[in-house]
């Protein structure tokens, strides 16, 4: 049975309401005067607030708010999980349901979210003007053009969907590996003819890729493992119903996502192949990365040990500063959202179904993401400056990586908040001193005081030797870089010359950022090619 929050929930438990709302603007004039009086914070006057045998060194406003909850915690008065759905009083927002896990669910609650440890009136006057950019500017429309491949005919296979290994890999009998050789070869004519009679490449449909077994599912549609036909590699092919893309809303989500991949292009981000759509289904191809989730990852290992931890770290926050270099804040990063390819040379951010694009000095009011990864500024629900609550959820993440769980856990997603805005959490004695301090700076609750992620990279911990007596062979590469992604390779243009695409339309293609198979030919090669890089070094 579902218990939702009474609607006289505040007067009901005694709480003095002028009190609470008093403690939160003063909490609130605070922060302005921290953001007023010190804009940017120099390395020497950031303060590690954790260690491990003391409690977080707050300002004021934030400890007069912690002593408050901290009372109210000891009179062992209950919150329901939820808010009364769709209330009409004035003022009161509805919260996201309560999961059986809440700390490992992703929510998006509605524009002014709120925690019930928070007054959730608000004053007409501190109501912004909008709630979401969605409702000012609908994203650009992603050109897919119409099927055009009415005429070829590729053999069919006697046996669908394909038979795949516990390995993730597709299986073809001899037969079957000689049809799929005279299907290639169609292939290769059907798009040579097509361009010199049209003078463009033909739009891609499932014809262009082999298509195995599903290896994930979501709310919209699943994602199966393929395979690129003129390649011969792996992708991830993400299928989503049409039927569930009818209104304005999951259009644009779907879209935005795709506009946001099409804008990151780093080596550390999955990056978006192609699209194309069918009658019942919308695809975007991605790459594929065979070695599972971090999430996955830590669960086997049950921590990771601090050396190996450097460098899958390392390159997770090269990912986010090149996300926040374009403008856009992720809001969900955590272990699910990091993949790892098959060869462990590289890890790779994923997911950005609540991501969005933010300006410097703009307020944002959605609360998105998953629970434990939350920062405070979010719960509070009085707007926040973007790139903070992923710098938070980074710390949640290490945390999780060297320790195996999270920092904040609860049984319900009340006392989760409670949890988080009093910013305490244990620390193992087996973590080493310097991991203790970062973590403990990305931790920080003031988001001002926060560090920032160009200086984490620039921390002690990641130039402090491995003391681990078992530590393992190092294995994520830091060869990969950008750089290796932004310049165009002639040798790899003209492998995919080879398909009957002109070198000329190519490099313009690359150039225009152009998402069509001929460009994702392109990436899948030079992928392939700069994970050869990285095994050989010296080749």
């Amino acid at each position: 049975m579902i218990r939702t929050r009474p609607k006289s929930s505040i007067s009901s438990l005694n709480i003095n309401e002028d009190k609470l709302r008093k403690l939160q603007k003063e909490f609130l004039r605070g922060q302005n005067r921290i953001r007023i009086s010190s804009k940017k914070v120099s390395k020497s006057e950031r303060q590690s607030p954790v260690t491990s045998n003391s409690t977080n060194q707050l300002p004021k406003p934030y400890e007069v708010l912690q002593n408050y909850l901290k009372k109210r915690n000891t009179e062992n008065q209950e919150f329901s999980p939820c808010h009364e759905a769709n209330t009409s009083r004035k003022g009161f927002i509805s919260t996201p349901k309560l999961h059986t896990k809440p700390a490992h669910r992703r929510v998006f609650s509605d524009h002014f979210p709120v925690s019930p440890n928070i007054p959730t009136k608000l004053e007409e006057a501190e109501k912004p003007s909008f709630f979401l950019d969605f409702s000012q500017k609908i994203p650009p429309k992603v050109e897919v053009r119409k099927n055009s491949y009415f005429d070829l005919n590729l053999t069919p296979r006697k046996k669908s969907p394909l038979n795949t290994s516990k390995h993730n890999s597709i299986n073809l009998s001899s037969s079957e590996l000689q049809n799929e050789e005279e299907n290639r070869e169609k292939l290769l004519q059907y798009i040579s003819s097509y361009y010199k009679k049209h003078l463009e490449e033909p739009t891609s449909s499932l014809e262009f890729y082999q298509v195995g077994e599903m290896i994930g599912k979501g709310s919209f549609g699943r994602v199966m493992l393929g395979v690129h036909r003129l390649t011969g590699h792996k992708v991830a092919l993400k299928a989503i119903e049409k039927i569930h893309m009818k209104n304005e809303d999951s259009r644009r989500k779907v879209l935005h996502e795709v506009l946001i991949l099409k804008k990151v292009r780093h080596s550390r981000v999955n990056r978006i192949l192609e699209v194309f759509e069918s009658s019942k289904f919308f695809y975007i191809v991605m790459e594929y990365a065979g070695g599972g989730d971090l999430l996955h990852f830590v669960k086997r290992k049950g921590k990771i040990l601090e050396g190996e931890a450097k460098r899958i770290f390392r390159q997770i926050l090269e990912g986010a500063i090149a996300i926040h270099s374009h403008g856009i804040i992720h809001r969900d990063f955590k272990l699910d959202n990091i993949l790892i390819d098959s060869d462990y040379s590289s890890v790779k951010i994923c997911d950005f179904g609540v991501s969005r694009s933010f300006k410097r000095g703009d307020m944002i009011y959605e609360q998105c993401g998953t629970p434990a990864y939350l920062a405070p500024e979010m719960i509070i629900g009085r707007g926040y400056e973007g790139p903070s609550v992923d710098i938070w959820s980074l710390g949640v993440l290490l945390y999780a990586m060297l320790c195996g769980t999270v920092p904040f856990k609860a049984k319900n997603l009340n006392d989760l908040h409670k949890m988080i805005l009093l910013g305490k959490y244990a620390i193992p004695e087996y973590m080493s001193d310097e991991a203790k301090d970062l973590i403990s700076l990305f931790l920080n609750p003031i988001p001002q005081y926060r560090i920032s992620l160009k200086d984490a990279l620039e921390h002690r911990w990641f130039f402090t030797e491995d003391t681990e007596p078992e530590a393992p062979r190092p294995r994520f590469s830091d060869l990969q870089t950008d750089r290796d992604l932004e310049k165009i390779d002639d040798s790899i243009v003209s492998q995919v010359a080879k398909f009957g695409y002109p070198k000329s339309y190519i490099i313009n293609s690359l150039k225009n950022g152009d998402l069509t198979h001929s460009t994702a030919s392109y990436y899948i090669l030079q992928d392939h090619a700069l994970k050869l890089q990285a095994l050989n070094p010296c080749v």
